[in-house]
């Protein structure tokens, strides 16, 4: 009786083994596309084209040669990136930040972001400075100060003035701060002077 009751519960083990067996590769081949990808799928990383480095680059390279600054070629509200296509920053939400870059007159181009996050300038300007060298002429310091609680660091690109303003914004209830920046790009008139 006992060997009658091992072999009926040996056969019902293996039975309850095949069939599990069986699903799951029913579910491998079947459910492609539905529950095994989704749980594998990552989402996808959030890739612009819009290049802070080549965008500065462009324009002061515009200005460098004598020409005019239109607004049609460089105004622009939306992501900017850095060399690898991701976002400067992320804002408090977790999105990525907004940038505003204004042709104010036909010398002088301004960038700045519309949100505060967790930028940061020093990174920035690395990245900047990178950028611009890459053809042989370098950004040169020219001055450094500080007016109230904005930081102004004034640079020269050949013949453009590269002003860079960081202020702290208080963000949110907990009084969190975070830098909001302006480049401004403007033909630099000491350098015009002494040329003409």
């Amino acid at each position: 009786m006992k060997h009658e009751v091992l072999l009926s519960l040996g056969i019902l083990l293996t039975l309850s083994s095949c069939r599990y067996a069986g699903s799951s590769d029913s579910d491998s081949t079947e459910g492609v596309g539905t529950d095994s990808v989704m749980s594998t799928a990552e989402p996808e990383p959030f890739i612009a084209n819009n290049d802070i480095g080549m965008t500065v680059k462009s324009v002061a390279n515009t200005i460098n040669i004598g020409e005019r600054l239109d607004s049609t070629d460089f105004n622009f509200e939306g992501v900017l990136t850095d060399g690898i296509g991701m976002p400067l920053f992320t804002d408090l939400q977790g999105m990525p930040g907004q940038w505003e870059i204004e042709v104010v007159d036909s010398t002088e181009l301004r960038i700045r972001n519309t949100n505060a996050g967790n930028l940061r300038p020093h990174e920035l300007l690395e990245y900047l400075s990178t950028t611009l060298g890459d053809g042989g002429t370098e950004m040169q310091p020219v001055e450094e100060m500080d007016r109230g609680d904005t930081h102004i660091q004034i640079y020269r690109y050949g013949r453009t003035e590269l002003s860079v303003q960081t202020r702290p914004q208080q963000i949110g209830e907990t009084g969190e701060v975070a830098p909001i920046m302006e480049i401004t790009l403007r033909a630099d008139s000491l350098v015009n002077k002494k040329a003409g």
